[in-house]
């Protein structure tokens, strides 16, 4: 189920524009631990969704890595 976030995001406000909504699927408590950023386009090809899969595959699996998806717009 996909909630809003109306808590503050000290990481966020470093961002030149704060997003006027988040929304998350997830544990929220993530938010409090080390923090990695894969940021993309909306409509990648079949080449890139595979690299970036395996690389966030690969750090998850290396650093013992729990995730969350956090999207500013609200699409999951």
């Amino acid at each position: 189920m996909t909630k809003r976030y109306d808590i503050l995001i000290k990481e966020l406000e470093l961002m030149k524009k704060y997003p006027k909504e988040i929304f998350y699927r997830g544990n929220t408590n993530l938010l409090n631990k080390r923090k990695i950023s894969i940021v993309g386009t909306r409509k990648p090809n079949t080449y890139t969704k595979q690299i970036t899969y395996k690389i966030a595959s690969d750090v998850i699996y290396n650093n013992k890595l729990k995730y969350t998806r956090i999207n500013l717009n609200g699409e999951f």
